[in-house]
């Protein structure tokens, strides 16, 4: 039986053996970050079955070996305890402690608590995939603990290759829009736009329409099929072969989408919705949750806030922009007074988007939820510039602190190796500087000497997506200005 709603943290495992010798050490921790007790003599070797499907064990009634111990040394009468991490690739980021036996110096797993690690920590999705597995030992005295090696100790490291329960919803990788936009024919159907991950982790599918006045006078009609219907370019007699609301004919802008069905050996198709509004709309999906929903298509998000003096005629109010109505991006000026995003100039905007709970800030970068008509102002810890991404779809957000903007490249003085800094105004959006270029190379504008936020392209309209190179404006001394005060930003050489 599957235990989804639980998630265990922690593993406790002993060897019999009685401690005398162990030297005297803060008490036991959650998180023990006191003294370490150094020592060889543990190795972990891995199992002899490393592909596990999980439902196996599960009928099987029998828990999974992790890892086997080999002890030749240990402090002197100590019980030994290991903590088991599972992660979803070698690095270990975003690892998750799993609950753990330990019989006979081997560490056992039950199907029911990897699973629910293996959701938290890997993916949703039913698929195998390798997870990869390390272990943390202590030596155990009564109330005291002694990490084995140092606080970044681990064994392990190889993975199992483990196939998870299998899951009760079916989801594809991709999902297609039918209708009165392609004329009902499947093998054209407009494909939704997607992240790429597994549509388990990632179920929110969009797609911007435009509904002409004269498709709205007549109904705007439309219906969902999944990747294989569409593959097979026809429509198809099965189940989850097509996806529309309850009701043929809603007229509904949001609600839950009914899947075709199997009943009784009869085919029973899904129905079409049909709109009557006319615009620019995006249609957003979420195939877990099975819902969907039509909302306007918001040409621009802007940041107001305090730096901008809450003045929606202030210059310091920044526009953001969009290519796929779904993702904003906008460098902004933004005080520890707070700010918003909002779709328009105005309090009563369709979308007026304040904090969903406490933001998470690390070295002044913060991101976290919004959401809509929520009072909370996002509140940084510096005043400055910030490179901003709003998900309009799923209301995440980023706002990334730009300490430093730099030229890099080839034909700069320092080449690819490292960026020469640029100084800012006083306001942080515009940035200058006398660059010595050479005849020959490459530049482009990065952050924080960093890759993550670069600028490059059409220096008349700077782009952030990986943007080209640009071309060395000539041997000799240049001033460089950067200007980030509005869109499209800007890169004058003189």
């Amino acid at each position: 039986m599957k235990k989804l709603s639980i998630f265990l943290l922690g593993a406790l495992a002993f060897a019999a053996t009685s401690c005398e010798d162990g030297p005297s050490v803060p008490p036991i921790q959650s998180n023990p970050q006191g003294p370490v007790y150094e020592i060889e003599g543990v190795t972990v070797e891995e199992p002899s079955e490393i592909t596990i499907d999980l439902q196996d064990y599960a009928d099987a009634e029998r828990n999974i070996p992790v890892g086997h111990f080999l002890v030749s040394d240990f402090p002197a009468g100590c019980d030994m305890k290991v903590v088991t991490y599972i992660a979803k690739d070698e690095t270990f980021a975003g690892a998750r402690e799993v609950e753990a036996t330990l019989t006979d110096n081997t560490v056992f797993v039950t199907p029911d608590d990897f699973e629910n690690a293996y959701i938290a920590a890997i993916s949703k999705s039913p698929a195998a995939k390798d997870v990869y597995v390390r272990f943390a030992v202590y030596a155990v005295n009564g109330n005291y603990e002694y990490r084995i090696g140092t606080e970044n100790s681990y064994l392990g490291g190889y993975f199992l290759n483990v196939t998870p329960y299998p899951s009760d919803l079916v989801l594809e990788q991709n999902y297609y829009l039918v209708g009165t936009v392609n004329g009902w024919d499947v093998a054209t159907a407009l494909k939704f736009d997607h992240s790429g991950a597994s549509p388990y982790d990632d179920p929110i599918f969009t797609i911007v329409v435009d509904i002409t006045q004269d498709q709205a006078a007549n109904g705007w009609w439309w219906k969902i099929v999944p990747q294989s219907t569409y593959e097979a370019g026809t429509w198809v007699s099965a189940a989850n072969s097509s996806f529309g609301p309850e009701e043929n004919g809603s007229e509904d802008m949001e609600g839950m989408l009914f899947a075709s069905k199997m009943e009784d050996g009869e085919y029973v198709d899904s129905q079409a919705g049909c709109l009557y509004d006319y615009g620019t709309y995006m249609l957003t999906i979420n195939m877990v949750e099975g819902t969907y929903k039509f909302s306007l298509a918001v040409p621009h998000l802007y940041i107001m806030g305090d730096a901008a003096g809450w003045d929606w005629n202030s210059p310091l109010v920044a526009e953001m922009q969009t290519s796929d109505y779904t993702n904003y991006y906008a460098f902004a000026r933004l005080s520890v007074g707070g700010y918003k995003f909002t779709s328009e100039k105005d309090w009563s905007a369709t979308f007026n988007l304040g904090i969903d709970g406490t933001p998470e800030i690390t070295d002044n970068n913060i991101s976290g939820k919004l959401v809509n008509g929520g009072n909370n102002n996002v509140m940084p810890e510096e005043t400055g510039l910030y490179w901003n991404h709003v998900n309009l779809a799923t209301f995440d957000f980023q706002s990334f602190y730009i300490s430093t903007l730099g030229v890099i490249g080839d034909c700069t003085p320092a080449g690819w190796d490292a960026s020469t800094a640029l100084t800012p105004s006083a306001d942080g959006l515009v940035w200058e500087g006398d660059i010595e270029f050479g005849a020959t190379g490459e530049f482009k504008i990065r952050a924080n000497d960093a890759w993550d936020i670069s600028l490059g392209g059409d220096m008349d309209n700077l782009g952030w997506d990986n943007a080209p190179n640009m071309p060395t404006p000539g041997a000799g001394v240049k001033h460089v200005v950067l200007n980030l005060s509005q869109y499209p930003y800007t890169l004058t050489i003189q």
